[in-house]
């Protein structure tokens, strides 16, 4: 299917985690206990315990946002959008503050 997906580090039990085509990158807080991904239209979040497959929260509308990385100690995500003119953006990880 297409998505993302969860397996063991053996190679065994692979689960679905979150269905959909447009994932373009993924960043996890483990201590935390969520997972980010960029999308063609933002950024999202969905918590890691659970039932799967997940439905992941919007945090922050961004266009065309590629690949998100964690900066957990400052609390902060960073993100790039593809575009003609391409920008980073930046956000705390609930959502809030987020410039391009």
């Amino acid at each position: 299917s297409i998505g993302i997906g969860r397996i063991n580090l053996d190679g065994s039990g692979y689960e679905t985690f979150v269905s959909g085509p447009n994932y373009r990158g993924v960043a996890v807080d483990a201590a935390g206990g969520y997972v980010y991904l960029s999308t063609l239209s933002g950024i999202s979040r969905a918590t890691i315990a659970g039932t799967l497959p997940k439905t992941p929260s919007p945090l922050f509308s961004a266009s065309n946002s590629y690949e998100i990385d964690l900066d957990v100690a400052a609390g902060q995500m960073y993100w790039v959008e593809w575009s003609s003119n391409g920008r980073c953006g930046r956000a705390f990880m609930n959502g809030s503050g987020g410039v391009t």
